[in-house]
């Protein structure tokens, strides 16, 4: 994966449940970075989705904290696009 600032880096998948959970694991920088992406359907037509992100390593806490607001920001753009999305497709009937 290429980021914006031209870094490249590679992240693999490491667990998978199908309508549970993923898990992504990669390097940057010399840390680890874990994600894990939660689904949960608290009522019948509801799903939500919890975010968490582990890094590891000697710059972790650093990065980390940089690497948090990048993605919230990163989150609070995509997810409205990907709820409009959804909602296109459910009044489309397709």
């Amino acid at each position: 994966m290429r980021l914006a600032n031209g870094i490249t880096t590679t992240f693999e998948m490491t667990e998978f449940e199908r309508l549970r959970h993923w898990k992504w694991a990669g390097r940057l920088l010399g840390t680890e970075i874990l994600y894990d992406h939660i689904f949960s359907q608290p009522e019948p037509g509801q799903t939500t989705i919890r975010f968490t992100v582990d890094i590891t390593g000697a710059l972790g806490v650093f990065i980390g904290g940089i690497f948090g607001r990048i993605y919230r920001r990163n989150l609070e753009r995509a997810i409205p696009l990907l709820v409009r999305q959804i909602e296109a497709v459910a009044t489309s009937g397709v």
